[in-house]
């Protein structure tokens, strides 16, 4: 008997590294006075083990598993400085259903917004899950959003100041960034100060190989200024009621060149200049709490922003005024959510999340050309009520071999004074036959109503837009209008996705996800496409020609085509394993020295990493209706704005005792647009190739080099980093059927930079 019991601790601990990575199990050993098995003095004897079910601090709510988790030293591996940076590297992985960023939670709570943790330095986070986008319901938002969980360490204090220099390895573009984080987590709250100051250079095109450009008269990249201030501050204002308010200033300067004035012989005078200035101020309020058995949690948020565009012709006696547009845009909203068990079913408890929204925009905006004004303002109250629910269907308690099986169904109003009642609408399944294996079915249909700068932004007309007029098969230099479109309808977006999870190996954090969509859009609402016979035939009023055919003006200002159609298979997975690291590296040297790395940034996993994955996109339909009555595009067939039918995002890393490599690689497959008139008659094609683009990142984390820092004590807690965007300096090439390309298609118009390289020094004090 004795045998037996140690064999099951034996079993039990061998089981437990995969069962607490997935946050599930406790084992409780019970002991009493008695003979050790076996020979040996006396001691306790295992009498009862007890397996409970235990959450990990910081989950989110609900029993969906993560579709991939990252540790302390998976966050390391990537070699990045902040919360952002790493949300934005983790792209690939964090893409939902919709469109739109993922929904980012804190310890499993809503926060004001992303700016509360953007610019954390990346080490305050312990553990980051990534979970389905059926998870978003339970905080009230839409179910085609996938939800990142960031759990920060429990104590976490740091000064971080970090410095960049860039160019492109073509020439020009040179640019820099500065930026001081102060940032303190502990168990009375948290709070951080930021500060980052950016600029770029202008990139003309004079300093590319371009034909038939306007050389220094116009840019490919504007010049830009930015500067940005801001914090967030967290406390707990009663019991078990942390609030958190952030605050956060912006102000952002562009220059760009557009070409010569308008008018014979003023091409000597110098180049026309667009200035573009941006302010903008945001306020966000948190706050959670438990509601008896359920929790609540309140979001606020004010964001105040003002931007002026101004035209200024070259120096000349008696110059006009320059033209100028502005635009005011302010938002206040609150929303109110409650969630917890309704009533209990034989497989466990209904849940329900109750969101209540209500919010009022405001946009203004004023246009100034040639003497003549035009302004405009638009404002939007709106109220939202949503309920969301999760019923068990089977689980531990019915039918527990069926695995588990829940629905879930979401129905919501929305009400908006510029367009009525809208409505939201969805429902669908969730299976997990056992803990590795998930499988979901979604089925969504929602009313969306055009965003407000697509509605009232001011109009803006620039000249000397290089575009490919598909309509004549030729390049031309047309002036462009941009702003809003106060006519647009709202759209419906009705879509179906399943998918499906696996993690075959939990101990090594090996994930495989796939995923099908099929959807359809109903008046949806895009910009403008470049120019072609079957957009010119739908909207024969955005586009003006001269006499000869020459077009002179196009009208690209956002509208509202009949209907597209979607399919798309996704597919990938990301692995990850732990590598030991050499058993001095990054080692405190002194009792002192652990005190400071304790405090610093708490005790870290010293072991090395590395991590592949590898995404998939296949497009199996795209198609767009521009207008009843006309022939459809085939975005994957040959029409004008075609998309290639297969993307792959893949992702490499290596860390061990602190030296780290990343490698980011995405593809995109070939394709081609037929039917193009020529000009000696008959029909053409061009032919967009394949695009291969790897981006390298390689880091050292100095502090974790013990030789180093024995010599040199004050670099504990530097990195260096070296990265080259677009190592091989691939660019898109597009070619005729005769082998030429078209001038408005040249590669440095496409991807203007080209390679960059980029050196960040960093420090945590």
């Amino acid at each position: 008997m004795r045998n037996a019991r140690w064999l099951l601790a034996a079993l039990a601990a061998l089981l437990s590294p995969a069962a607490a990575a997935q946050g599930l199990l406790a084992i409780d050993f019970r002991l009493e006075a008695g003979a050790q098995p076996g020979r040996g003095p006396p001691g306790p004897e295992i009498t009862e083990i007890v397996i409970t079910g235990e959450r990990l601090r910081g989950s989110a709510r609900g029993d969906a598993a993560p579709l991939y988790r990252l540790d302390e030293r998976d966050v390391a591996a990537f070699g990045v400085g902040t919360i952002g940076e790493l949300v934005e590297a983790l792209a690939p992985q964090t893409r939902g259903a919709g469109p739109g960023a993922p929904v980012v939670l804190v310890n499993g709570q809503r926060i004001a917004g992303f700016a509360e943790v953007r610019e954390l330095p990346a080490e305050a986070v312990e553990r980051i899950d990534i979970l389905p986008e059926e998870v978003a319901l339970r905080y009230g938002y839409r179910a085609d959003r996938r939800v990142v969980n960031l759990v920060l360490r429990p104590r976490f204090r740091a000064v971080t100041a970090e410095a960049t220099a860039g160019a492109a390895t073509g020439g020009g573009r040179r640019s820099g960034q500065a930026e001081v984080t102060v940032s303190r987590i502990g168990p009375e709250g948290r709070w951080n100060l930021y500060s980052r100051y950016r600029r770029a250079e202008a990139l003309l095109e004079s300093e590319r190989d371009l034909e038939g450009g306007l050389g220094s008269l116009r840019t490919l990249l504007p010049r830009t200024e930015q500067a940005t201030l801001g914090g967030s501050f967290t406390r707990t204002i009663a019991r078990d009621v942390p609030a958190t308010l952030t605050a956060r200033l912006e102000a952002s300067e562009s220059e760009a060149r557009i070409g010569a004035a308008p008018g014979a012989g003023n091409a000597g005078l110098g180049p026309v200049r667009r200035t573009f200035r941006s302010r903008s101020a945001n306020l966000g309020l948190a706050a959670n709490g438990p509601l008896g058995e359920w929790q609540w949690s309140f979001t606020g948020s004010a964001d105040f922003s003002r931007s002026d565009t101004r035209t200024h012709l070259p120096d000349r006696p008696g110059r006009t005024p320059p033209d100028s547009t502005r635009s005011d845009f302010s938002l206040v909203d609150a929303q109110l959510l409650a969630s917890g068990g309704l009533f209990p079913l034989p497989a466990g408890e209904a849940q329900a999340t109750l969101t209540l929204d209500a919010g009022r925009t405001v946009q203004s905006s004023r246009a100034l050309a040639a003497g003549a004004g035009e302004r405009s303002r638009l404002t939007r109250g709106r109220a939202l009520a949503q309920a969301a629910f999760d019923l068990p269907l089977t689980g531990p308690g019915f039918l527990g071999g069926a695995g588990r099986l829940a629905a879930t169904f979401q129905v919501g109003v929305e009400t908006l004074s510029d367009f009525g009642t809208l409505r939201r609408l969805g429902y669908g399944l969730r299976w997990a036959p056992s803990r590795r294996v998930s499988l979901s079915a979604l089925v969504r249909d929602d009313d969306r109503a055009p965003n407000m700068p697509d509605l009232a932004a001011p109009p803006l007309l620039t000249p000397n837009i290089r575009l490919f007029d598909f309509s004549r098969g030729e390049t031309a230099d047309v002036e462009r209008i941009d702003g809003g479109n106060p006519l647009l309808r709202p759209e419906r977006r009705r879509s179906m996705r399943i998918a499906a999870s696996i993690r075959p190996l939990a101990a090594h954090n090996l994930a495989l996800t796939a995923s099908y969509l099929k959807s359809r859009l109903t008046n949806p609402i895009g910009a403008l496409p470049a120019p072609s016979a079957e957009i010119e035939a739908a909207f024969p009023e955005r586009f003006v020609r001269a006499p000869d055919g020459r077009l002179l003006r196009i009208d690209a200002r956002p509208v509202n085509f009949a209907r597209a159609d979607r399919e798309e298979l996704r597919w990938g997975f990301v692995f990850s394993r732990p590598l030991a690291a050499s058993p001095l590296a990054g080692a405190p040297r002194t009792a002192g020295d652990r005190e400071d790395l304790r405090g610093l940034i708490g005790e870290r996993d010293r072991s090395g990493r590395l991590f592949l994955s590898l995404h998939h996109s296949w497009r199996l339909r795209e198609r767009l209706l521009v207008r009843t009555g006309l022939p459809r595009l085939d975005l994957l067939g040959g029409s004008a704005g075609s998309r290639p039918r297969h993307e792959l995002e893949a992702q490499a890393g290596f860390l061990r005792d602190g030296v780290g490599v990343r490698l980011d690689a995405s593809w995109r497959s070939a394709r081609a647009v037929t039917g193009i008139p020529r000009a000696g008659g008959g029909a053409g094609r061009l032919d967009f190739s394949s695009l291969a683009r790897v981006d390298l990142q390689l880091f050292v984390d100095l502090g974790e080099r013990p030789g180093l820092v024995e010599r040199a004590p004050w670099l504990r807690g530097t990195r260096l980093t070296l990265s080259i965007g677009n190592l091989f300096k691939a660019r898109q090439r597009v070619r005729d059927e005769s082998g030429a390309t078209p001038l408005g298609l040249q590669p440095a118009y496409l991807d203007p930079e080209g390679r960059t390289v980029r050196i960040v020094l960093r420090r945590l004090f």
